[in-house]
């Protein structure tokens, strides 16, 4: 009796392993495919001053970089809205950049290559150190995808 129960306690642990696992998934497959999704991702893990998450949602070239993201003197940041770009000389010069980087393909520049207009609230541990002063800031955040198939990822973010 002892045999059997402890079989199915084990099954049950197993199949909530398996239904656990095949959500996470589907989460990230849908985030994958919204660029915002992948904005507010990026902006709780800079919150949670998670520089190895934040690379993985950023193009190679930026993760080189190693931007400071001054972690040691954020208290915290928040994403606040992230709206379509409107500027088109600003969309058209990001899919100049993404062509010419070879991140995407010519013909298909315009469907893989997103700017968001985002503003955050960003709190600082010292107001006299470093690039940012707290409170609201506005930037321009784009990303790109290689193709319809693939995961947007962070190229650039900065002021416009």
């Amino acid at each position: 009796m002892k045999k059997v129960f402890s079989i199915s306690i084990s099954c049950l642990i197993i199949i909530f392993c398996f239904i656990g696992c095949s959500k996470d998934n589907l989460d990230v497959g849908k985030s994958q495919n919204d660029p915002k999704a992948i904005v507010g991702e990026y902006f709780k893990c800079w919150n949670q001053k998670d520089r190895n998450k934040m690379k993985l949602l950023e193009i190679e070239a930026l993760k080189n970089l190693d931007a400071d993201f001054e972690f040691d003197n954020l208290k915290s940041i928040k994403l606040v809205s992230c709206e379509d770009c409107t500027s088109k000389n600003f969309i058209e010069e990001e899919i100049k950049r993404a062509v010419n980087d070879k991140i995407v393909s010519k013909e298909s520049a315009r469907e893989n290559v997103k700017c968001f207009n985002v503003r955050f609230d960003i709190k600082l541990k010292n107001e006299n150190q470093g690039a940012r002063d707290s409170g609201i800031s506005e930037e321009i955040i784009t990303l790109v995808r290689k193709d319809k198939n693939s995961k947007w990822l962070i190229s650039s973010m900065g002021e416009g």
